[in-house]
């Protein structure tokens, strides 16, 4: 895995995630996010739940066109890491 995370926030009960995306047009809801930013969040989330077992995971894309902060719901981010454990599967 090749990535870098904006910015992490650890405390003790959570982890939280940040990155930072400057594309021109925010999108309203998470479903709307463009693939790649889900999939890139999935894999950080992924990772560093391996790392903080006891930790809830949080993942945030600060949209800086808006400015606004979205969260990135738990299923949606476990949906597209199995995406790629199947594809991985596969492969």
């Amino acid at each position: 895995v090749n990535g870098q995370i904006d910015r992490l926030l650890i405390s003790d009960k959570e982890v939280i995630i940040a990155d930072y995306k400057t594309t021109r047009i925010a999108p309203k809801t998470a479903e709307n996010c463009p693939e790649a930013y889900l999939v890139q969040m999935a894999v950080y989330r992924h990772l560093l739940q391996d790392l903080y077992p006891n930790h809830t995971i949080r993942c945030l894309l600060i949209w800086t066109s808006a400015p606004s902060v979205m969260e990135l719901p738990e299923d949606i981010l476990i949906q597209r890491m199995g995406l790629i454990n199947r594809k991985l599967d596969h492969s």
